[in-house]
């Protein structure tokens, strides 16, 4: 007679889940104080900014492609706890002819991986190096008169998916660095993160703004893409609660 055996359970990790119901709306804590934008100039040495009137998040618009937000007043331990968002994914880097006379390079990435806030999740990436020589184009408004430009920072956009097609969780945002963050190879590692608010990012991410950076470690053609942001998501429900629980 063989040895009793002990059935053994074993324990799952804890992890909240995007709420299938996006509850989209405008926050009860909306500020637009011009005052508190005018103290926030003077302190930092920088007229220029702005409270976006439906978040009431200041925007600095002379941040260039980091879109660093400030909030007229300090969030709260739970706030920053929420707008937290972390990501790694792995997969490979595709090298594919520019698109623009003004680009040198045109790199593409489709990884898996994973989120705090969503477990199975999907990156895209196209970003690109700056073509170096100056480009003549016409100037609608004097066609005699062309103009030159040259690119100097590397850009790109981003896109992170939830892969549950209940959630439709979709966070897009905009790309900037310097050719100084590049690899041996000449190939981009490292960009600020923009979310504009705009159009593009979806289910409980729709409208939502926050800034960050992108981390890209090459391997051969393997590559790991890292985020680190701070998302602010507009609604009045708790994104992570599944079950949209009164504390938020």
């Amino acid at each position: 007679m063989g040895r009793r055996r002990r059935l053994l359970i074993d324990v799952l990790e804890g992890r909240d889940l995007l709420s299938v119901t996006p509850l989209i709306g405008s926050p009860a804590w909306v500020h637009n104080s011009a005052g508190a934008v005018r103290a926030l100039a003077n302190q930092g040495g920088n007229s220029q900014l702005m409270v976006d009137p439906v978040t009431g998040i200041v925007v600095n618009t002379n941040s260039g492609g980091s879109g660093l937000t400030t909030d007229v007043a300090p969030p709260r331990l739970n706030e920053l706890k929420r707008r937290a968002f972390t990501a790694k994914f792995t997969g490979k880097v595709q090298e594919e002819p520019p698109r623009l006379l003004d680009q040198a390079r045109q790199f593409f990435i489709l990884a898996p991986g994973t989120t705090n806030q969503f477990l199975h999740g999907t990156v895209q990436l196209r970003y690109y190096t700056p073509n170096s020589v100056p480009i003549t184009i016409p100037d609608p408004a004097n066609p005699g008169m062309p103009l030159t430009t040259l690119a100097v920072a590397t850009t790109g956009s981003i896109s992170m998916s939830d892969r549950s097609t209940q959630s439709g969780g979709v966070i897009l945002g905009n790309l900037t660095g310097s050719t100084a963050n590049e690899d041996s190879q000449g190939r981009p590692t490292h960009f600020d993160l923009a979310l504009n608010g705009g159009g593009g990012s979806g289910g409980i991410y729709a409208s939502s703004v926050g800034s960050g950076t992108v981390d890209i470690a090459y391997k051969g053609n393997r590559v790991t893409v890292t985020v680190h942001a701070s998302i602010f998501i507009q609604g009045i429900g708790e994104p992570l609660n599944i079950f949209q629980t009164s504390h938020h």
